[in-house]
């Protein structure tokens, strides 16, 4: 299981080699640090346990963001490693693009890709092919390729996006749901859901928002499965679970 000091910031599924569901998540201490936290799901007859396998800490990852797991302890964090939380302010709302997508392969993080403004949310496509990055900052959705032997990624297109966005997920479909305010918090506490069509090239081809409104304040997740949609909040103490037509 986890422990007592365990508050979870994003999370993220990936499927280690032999087919276990393995749980990351972006973990922020009572006292302000930051580690990643690594577990393996397993089930029995009671339900299901997770137990621990990692815990990576590090000064590039002490401004962790969004989290896509790859399983087998490997990962992509989005963070701005600048010691100042001063400079980590100006980052953000200047757009001075200096923070970076971090990939973990299990015994040490690199810099993916550099340069980006307030990454915010971080996904990959079921088959490892395809990455995601969203920009709080800019509004916008980055889509990159994937070289599943090497790691290696490369641009592919972005696509504007009509909130601030907080989290994302991709669907068993490779389509990516993607949740955040609709405004500053400080403006509004309305929400706003999107759901991004993703072509065969890994191209994003169209959006379309599926929620909008003061249902849950400044929405900072949404995952779908079975026709439900399921839209959480950081800011609001409850979950909605909204009908897909």
């Amino acid at each position: 299981g986890t422990g007592s000091d365990f508050h979870p910031t994003a999370l993220s599924i990936g499927y280690n080699a032999d087919g276990a569901p393995s749980l990351t998540a972006v973990n922020r201490h009572r006292d302000g640090e930051v580690s990643v936290e690594v577990y393996t799901v397993l089930y029995d007859a009671k339900g299901a346990t997770l137990r621990s396998e990692s815990s990576v800490t590090g000064g590039l990852a002490r401004r962790a963001g969004g989290v896509a797991a790859l399983g087998n302890g490997r990962f992509y964090l989005a963070a701005n490693p600048t010691h100042s939380d001063f400079m980590a302010a100006a980052d953000r709302w200047l757009l001075l693009g200096r923070a970076d997508l971090l990939f973990f392969n299990g015994q040490m993080f690199r810099e993916a890709v550099n340069g980006l403004s307030d990454p915010s949310a971080v996904a990959v496509s079921p088959d490892g092919s395809r990455l995601f990055v969203a920009s709080r900052g800019e509004r916008r959705l980055l889509a990159l390729s994937r070289d599943i032997y090497t790691g290696t990624l490369t641009e592919k297109d972005s696509l504007s996006l009509p909130m601030r966005p907080e989290r994302m997920s991709v669907d068993a479909n490779g389509m990516l749901w993607i949740a955040g305010p609709t405004r500053l918090p400080s403006l509004s506490q309305d929400s706003t859901v999107v759901r991004v069509v993703v072509g065969a090239d890994g191209k994003p081809v169209s959006q379309e928002t599926v929620y909008a409104g003061d249902g849950i304040k400044d929405a900072t997740a949404a995952v779908k499965t079975d026709g439900h949609l399921f839209v959480g909040s950081s800011h609001d103490d409850k979950l909605l679970d909204c009908a897909l037509k």
